[in-house]
């Protein structure tokens, strides 16, 4: 990799990383509004069409391959790349998360699901996805994006609502991240 690969990457790299510990995005004084990253939703995007492009290749050019099973085995391949980036990326552009003073409201496409502050018993991290904080109470389940902007002001604000050692998880992710962009800069 050239110097400007490796200088533009480190850039792209750590402005993502440093979303996570900007002041968050406010709905109202007291209401924090959590996205997915726009860069997310444009790479989903882009392999949702690269997918739908090979799949539609694929039966356009029979000739090239040389079985029958080939030709099935790539259809099936493109066919579940293309719906699986499709999925994801709807998601990721329906998805909205907002925190009010006692409790967070996510939106997933046509789904909404709201937790209490006091409900939560725990909060994890998941790489699913790209990554996501997981506040699990007894009934429910909610996704954040852990690079979503002002993750880190929501965690310190739960922290102190339900207790440090419920979201330390969370706040060695974070750690994680500030090492990560110490070590790029």
């Amino acid at each position: 990799m050239n110097f400007l690969t490796r200088l533009t990457m480190r850039a792209l790299r750590k402005r993502l990383l440093n979303k996570a510990f900007l002041p968050a995005k406010r709905k109202s004084a007291e209401e924090m509004l959590f996205r997915r990253s726009i860069l997310w939703s444009i790479w989903m995007a882009f392999g949702s069409v690269l997918s739908w492009v090979g799949l539609y290749a694929s039966f356009m050019d029979e000739a090239a391959l040389e079985s029958a099973e080939d030709i099935v085995f790539l259809r099936y391949a493109f066919a579940g790349l293309a719906l699986i980036f499709t999925a994801i990326m709807f998601e990721s552009l329906c998805y909205k998360a907002v925190a009010g003073p006692s409790s967070i409201t996510v939106r997933y496409g046509v789904k909404t699901k709201t937790i209490r502050y006091s409900e939560i018993e725990r909060v994890e991290h998941s790489t699913v996805y790209g990554g996501y904080m997981v506040l699990r109470s007894g009934s429910s389940v909610v996704r954040i994006p852990d690079g979503a902007r002002g993750i880190a002001e929501f965690i310190q604000r739960l922290s102190q609502e339900i207790g440090e050692e419920r979201c330390s998880k969370a706040f060695r992710v974070l750690n994680n991240k500030k090492i990560e962009i110490m070590q790029l800069s």
